[in-house]
């Protein structure tokens, strides 16, 4: 009896944690979208810009399958990203002006400030932007800020925005991509008192080598070959390693353009020796 009684009791109280809890639903159009998310991030990151662009547009067809204005903005985001990268700036633009759009009908504000920093960007000596939810603001949103008030020449506003990257950033491959990007910006700003710029050069490198990220590795070691305060060797030295990622990666110009910097070093090398 005390044998039935317990098993009475078990299978009252299976049926209730059954009851309370949130059955799973399986929604495939919603798993693509997170997928084809991640592949174009990945492809961002490792910047295969048309593997990007062919990710990011089937992540907005599956945004539209499942008609949430919010994951259809975000797609349009990351899409005109992807045309960014590809240099196509009226795709670019016509894209953010499209998730601009369906941001400001659904008053989705960080989506608003973020699509705005891009489009400001696109023209940043012509476009004001007046943020509307920055203190919810996200890293990529303030290392964007930073390069459009470094454009428009306001030094101290492209710090603080950078400064904070540095400060909000994880520790991530992202992350740390992140705060690279905002260190090779504090490398190319004006520095009074505050740490030189070849500090900042130095550990923008040190981010890219940890993660793994060549052509913005082989972008540090341009800063370092273009500044006169290194040492000629080390600048030369770096000229050259640049060249031979940008070769490896098949970026025929940045290639060029790192070689000839090479052969002015070491011409001027040779000039004074």
């Amino acid at each position: 009896m005390m044998w039935r009684c317990g098993w009475y009791f078990l299978c009252i109280a299976g049926l209730v944690a059954c009851g309370t809890s949130k059955p799973y639903v399986d929604n495939t159009y919603e798993a693509q979208l997170k997928n084809f998310t991640h592949a174009g991030v990945k492809a961002m990151q490792e910047s295969c810009w048309d593997r990007a662009n062919h990710a990011f547009s089937r992540a907005l067809q599956f945004s539209e399958l499942l008609s949430d204005p919010a994951l259809e903005v975000r797609s349009l985001y990351n899409l005109g990203m992807a045309y960014k990268g590809q240099r196509q700036w009226q795709q670019a633009q016509d894209t953010w002006l499209q998730a601009q759009r369906i941001a400001r009908q659904y008053a989705l504000t960080r989506a608003m400030d973020r699509v705005a920093i891009q489009l400001a960007l696109l023209h940043p000596k012509q476009t004001k932007i007046v943020p509307t939810a920055k203190k919810n603001w996200s890293t990529d949103m303030y290392l964007s800020l930073g390069a459009w008030m470094q454009l428009r020449g306001d030094d101290d506003a492209a710090k603080q925005a950078y400064q904070q990257v540095l400060t909000i950033a994880a520790d991530d491959k992202s992350g740390l991509l992140l705060q690279g990007r905002a260190m090779l910006g504090l490398a190319a700003l004006p520095h009074g008192d505050d740490k030189k710029p070849q500090y900042w050069a130095e550990q923008a490198l040190h981010c890219f080598r940890q993660v793994g990220a060549p052509k913005r590795t082989a972008q540090s070691l341009m800063r370092i070959a273009h500044d006169a305060q290194y040492p000629h060797w080390k600048r030369l030295d770096s000229a050259r390693r640049a060249q031979k990622i940008y070769s490896i990666l098949q970026h025929s110009k940045a290639a060029e353009q790192a070689q000839k910097l090479a052969d002015k070093l070491q011409y001027d090398g040779d000039e004074h020796e």
